[in-house]
């Protein structure tokens, strides 16, 4: 009897240990509009997979392979001449504005020229409004298993109203 029950506590911590299977698909767009007017898109995703190589995190186009799913990953956003945004995962240019959408997130990086705030951008991130504190914000895609968590920008700092 005591063996029976020491086997089935030790089948149900077996059970409870085992880690969840992780695994998400999230495909991104990026629309970026060039100082010209013209626009153009993007794909920029992150994904954790099971393949037949083992796991692998995709991250655009690139891909490694990892035991586990990252603790994040950071998209920088580069200030040029107050003027000009570069991230180098979307162009190898400098662009005026972008929208992403990525997951069930939201991220536009739009001109507010009517406010005095550096380089005259707001950046949203579903709905909240940072600006540039420096001329680089670091986005830091912090990741569960089930795919982004939040979305963290440093090097930037929150509306506090209206500033005009």
């Amino acid at each position: 009897m005591f063996t029976r029950t020491l086997i089935c506590l030790f089948t149900l911590t077996l059970f409870l240990c085992t880690p969840a299977r992780a695994e998400f698909d999230l495909p991104g767009k990026a629309t970026l509009v060039y100082p010209s007017g013209l626009e153009k898109t993007v794909d920029f995703g992150f994904s954790f997979k099971m393949t037949d190589e083992g796991t692998k995190f995709s991250a655009g186009t690139a891909s490694v392979s990892v035991s586990q799913v990252p603790e994040q990953y950071t998209l920088a956003l580069y200030l040029h001449k107050e003027e000009f945004i570069w991230v180098s995962e979307f162009s190898q240019g400098y662009f005026s504005t972008f929208t992403y959408k990525i997951g069930d997130h939201l991220i536009e990086l739009r001109k507010a020229p009517e406010r005095s705030i550096k380089g005259k951008y707001e950046l949203v991130i579903d709905g909240k409004i940072s600006l540039f504190d420096s001329n680089t914000i670091q986005l830091d895609f912090i990741f569960s298993n089930e795919g982004i968590k939040r979305i963290v920008p440093r090097g930037a700092i929150k509306n506090i109203g209206q500033l005009k």
